[in-house]
C-alpha cells in the first residue's frame, strides 16, 4: 500500500490529468496566452500535492496544524479565484460570436473559461483529497492495527441500550 499513493500519484500527474487537459477546451489557451496556460497547469499540479501531502494529513491533527491546513485551503480557493478572474478568449469564440448574437443562450453570469478553471480544480481537488483520505486512513490503520485494540481506546459513539 506504501508504493500505491505514489503509483497512483504517477497516474494522475503523467496520465489522467494531461487526458484532462487535452479532452476539453483548454489547449486552446496555449495559442491564445501562453503564460497564463502554463501558470494554470502549474498551479493545478501544485494544488494536487498541496492537498495530498499537507491539507488532508493536517485536517486529522488537532491545534494549529489542523488551522494551518485550513488556511492554506482558503488560499488556494482564493488563488484559483484570482487565476479564474483572467479573461481568456479563444478564436473559435470570434467567429461564433455573430451566431451567438442570431441566437443566445442563457447568461449565468460566468465565462466559459472560469467554467473551466473551477472544473479542473475541483477534479484535481476531489481527486487529491481522495487520495489522501486512503493513504491517511492507511496510515492510521497501521498506527492502530485491530489486535491491539482495547475496549478502552475504542471511541464509544453510541450511548443507547440494549
Amino acid at each position: 500500500m506504501k508504493n500505491a499513493t505514489l503509483y497512483i500519484d504517477l497516474a494522475f500527474c503523467l496520465i489522467l490529468l494531461p487526458l484532462m487537459i487535452y479532452a476539453f477546451p483548454v489547449e486552446r489557451w496555449w495559442s491564445v496566452n501562453r503564460v497564463f496556460f502554463c501558470s494554470f497547469i502549474v498551479w493545478l499540479y501544485t494544488s494536487y500535492f498541496t492537498y495530498r501531502l499537507f491539507i488532508v494529513p493536517n485536517l486529522f491533527k488537532g491545534g494549529r496544524l489542523r488551522w494551518y491546513a485550513i488556511g492554506v485551503l482558503v488560499a488556494s480557493v482564493l488563488v484559483t479565484l484570482l487565476i479564474s478572474s483572467v479573461h481568456i478568449t479563444s478564436h473559435i469564440h470570434h467567429i461564433r460570436r455573430s451566431f451567438m448574437e442570431q441566437s443566445p443562450y442563457p447568461i449565468w453570469g460566468v465565462r466559459p473559461s472560469q467554467q473551466a478553471v473551477w472544473l479542473y480544480y475541483i477534479i484535481v481537488v476531489m481527486f487529491s483529497f481522495a487520495v489522501g483520505m486512503l493513504s491517511e486512513v492507511y496510515r492510521q490503520r497501521v498506527s492502530y492495527p485491530m489486535g491491539n485494540l482495547s475496549v478502552s481506546t475504542v471511541p464509544i459513539l453510541w450511548h443507547g441500550k440494549g
